[in-house]
């Protein structure tokens, strides 16, 4: 027997989730809105903190909207089509805010997307067995989709082909019945990789026409400085390629940039001895793009060169701001940027511009 329970919604929070508060009890409830009331049922448990689903809304939002995919309610790769497009932002907003309270900080500003859906240049399925689809991590399952709305246009002709043969090609490629398979339009094509490495065709933003509007606000900012420019995770070199440097060095793991490049596995605790003794030049402006678990030794990058510009652009927003404190003391912040590259998701870039204190350009 399923237990019903009723809550009311206070607040939502970084994932997205609606915040249902019982005395001691917390619960978590997706595709909410503040102050609506309605039933749930928990779907699982860990020490006082419950994750649940609605039954059934008995107070709605005025902001509350029909959601214009199918897939949506039983779905778990958007969380925000429930709701209009600008309440969406100001919760990212709101999000930011909090983690940057502790923090002297311009306003922040707001890039946002033209688009909320059919923007998205690739996704990753999972299956196993017959079943394909996105993965629940709450009912740890996977949800079968056959009519996704986030995808490119050119990217969602080949998905709903795919869809229909998906079986005879993993046999074909001789793949394990359990695994994943990635849909990525780059360079006016789709490629179809099974159980690579994320984005194994060569990573680009996932917001095509969004990237090109980031790199543009970065032109304004940096365009033709002395001296070098450094850009650490620069994959293909996105953020500076418009600018204009005395010469630039793009450093990465898996490098596809035609400018200046250094392979190199920058967590390795002696990346930046190995990277010097490859490259002793000053380097005064640096960018850094790191994957979602940050760079925990950005400040010994920032000790030996001492730019005098950093910024910093992220996907994951507390990561990036652990990686800048032990900076801060030398670093002002003079540039806040939310870039909601993730429409109808809570995940959101973020782009934090800083200065060395007493440094004027």
């Amino acid at each position: 027997m399923v237990l019903m329970n009723k809550f009311k919604i206070e607040h939502i929070d970084p994932l997205g989730q609606g915040v249902f508060k019982n005395k001691d009890e917390i619960y978590f409830i997706p595709k909410t809105l503040p102050s609506e009331e309605g039933y749930f049922e928990i779907l699982q448990r860990k020490k006082g903190v419950h994750f649940a689903q609605v039954t059934n809304l008995t107070v709605s939002s005025p902001n509350r909207i029909e959601p214009e995919c199918l897939h949506y309610n039983q779905c778990p790769g958007c969380h925000f089509l429930h709701t209009d497009y600008q309440t969406e932002l100001e919760i990212k907003k709101t999000t930011f805010k909090r983690w940057l309270q502790n923090f002297d900080h311009p306003d922040i500003e707001v890039m946002q997307s033209l688009k909320r859906l059919h923007y998205r240049n690739r996704i990753q399925l999972h299956y196993e067995g017959d079943v394909i689809g996105l993965v629940d991590p709450r009912k740890r399952s996977i949800v079968p989709i056959t009519k996704c709305q986030i995808m490119l246009p050119e990217l969602k002709e080949v998905f709903k082909k795919f869809m229909q043969s998906w079986k005879s090609q993993r046999i074909q490629q001789q793949q394990p019945k359990k695994g994943h398979v990635e849909l990525y339009f780059i360079n006016d094509e789709v490629k179809i990789s099974w159980n690579q490495r994320y984005a194994a065709g060569g990573f680009t933003q996932v917001h095509g026409a969004l990237n090109e509007q980031i790199k543009d606000w970065i032109k304004l900012k940096y365009d033709n400085r002395q001296n070098g420019l450094l850009e650490l995770f620069g994959g293909d070199g996105n953020l500076s390629s418009k600018l204009k440097f005395d010469y630039r060095i793009c450093v990465d793991l898996y490098p596809e940039s035609t400018l200046g490049k250094i392979n190199l596995n920058l967590f390795d605790d002696e990346a930046l001895a190995k990277f010097i003794s490859q490259d002793d030049r000053v380097f005064k402006t640096l960018f850094i793009d790191p994957p979602r678990s940050g760079h925990k030794q950005l400040h010994k990058w920032v000790e030996h060169y001492k730019p005098d510009q950093l910024l910093y652009m992220s996907c994951n927003p507390t990561t990036q701001i652990n990686d800048i404190k032990p900076i801060l003391e030398d670093y002002e912040i003079k540039e806040i940027l939310l870039i909601d590259l993730f429409a109808s998701t809570y995940h959101f870039e973020s782009v934090i511009a800083m200065q060395r204190k007493e440094t004027s350009f």
